[in-house]
């Protein structure tokens, strides 16, 4: 059937048939051009968003716009250097956090190996845990041993909320919030600062020291400050069981904290809390069950 001479009927006005104009044969041209990808100067510390796979193939001549030149071959922009505030140049350890290379869509399956020079965060991690000195760990772990307990039991006295009632205070804010302020400065460290423990153990040391003097601590104060005269079988209780609540429910969250850190050999990437986070959950639930028991026999002891 004929189109009766309609100009907008079919590939007359614009259409396409295959890659030939529908009435001359000839090939067809979009009369938009075709955008032009800037490229990488194939820097492999190149932190700009240019430096993705995607970007890294193609190159542009600013103010191109024909959409008949070839997309490669073209001059490429001259530099892509990272800076920061102020356009102070970025240390390795900042251009490792924010590493393209990092990125999801840049990881090994989809991109392949970055180059041999490329800063990646896990490159850097291998880095300082090959400089960092053996004494330094050491200190770090004995500094987390000694503060991080008393610096829980202050933390719990700000971030307690005031609008909690007694019980669910006692049974679920205070659980949640005493355990994971005395794992906080080696969780901080494995989220920061990996590097600074060598060893899964002094993770371990860690968590249970700070359970020790948490509990130390608090029973200094709930013994001498909150009670008068507290009985004999109480003070016991507390210097046994509450003390093996806190120790143990401490190293059950350092078990989390310990396969967080795990997680970064076997990923080569960044720690994931979720890697620990079924163990801090069981340490908050553990505490959060003994007070639980511990307000319903109360009255007999």
């Amino acid at each position: 059937m004929s189109d009766g001479g309609n100009p907008l009927a079919g590939p007359r006005h614009g259409g396409r048939s295959g890659d030939a104009d529908w009435e001359s044969n000839q090939p067809y041209r979009s009369p938009v051009p075709e955008p032009r990808l800037p490229a990488s100067t194939d820097d492999p510390q190149d932190q700009s968003v240019f430096a993705e796979p995607w970007l890294r193939q193609a190159t542009f001549t600013p103010g191109d716009t024909s959409s008949d030149l070839p997309v490669t071959g073209a001059a490429a922009p001259a530099s892509h250097a990272a800076t920061g505030p102020g356009g102070l140049p970025l240390s390795t350890a900042e251009l490792a956090e924010l590493s393209v290379w990092d990125e999801p869509a840049t990881s090994a399956e989809l991109s392949g190996t970055p180059a041999a020079t490329a800063i990646t965060w896990f490159r850097h991690y291998e880095r300082m845990c090959r400089e960092t000195p053996p004494t330094d760990s050491a200190w770090v772990m004995l500094a987390v041993s000694l503060t991080a307990g008393p610096l829980a039991v202050l933390g719990t006295f700000w971030a307690s909320p005031s609008v909690a009632t007694a019980w669910v205070m006692t049974v679920v804010f205070g659980p949640t919030i005493e355990e994971l302020l005395k794992l906080a400065l080696p969780l901080w460290i494995v989220e920061k600062k990996p590097w600074l423990f060598r060893s899964d153990t002094q993770i371990l040391v860690c968590g249970i020291a700070a359970g020790l003097a948490f509990a130390a601590v608090e029973n200094g104060l709930y013994l001498t400050v909150y009670l008068n005269n507290p009985s004999a079988s109480l003070v016991v209780w507390r210097w046994t069981v509450c003390v093996a609540l806190h120790a143990t429910c401490s190293l059950i969250g350092s078990i989390g904290v310990v396969a967080i850190r795990r997680g970064i050999g076997r990923r080569r990437a960044p720690p994931q809390l979720a890697d620990g986070a079924a163990w801090l959950v069981a340490a908050i639930v553990t505490h959060g069950l003994y007070n639980a028991v511990a307000i319903a026999i109360g009255d007999r002891i």
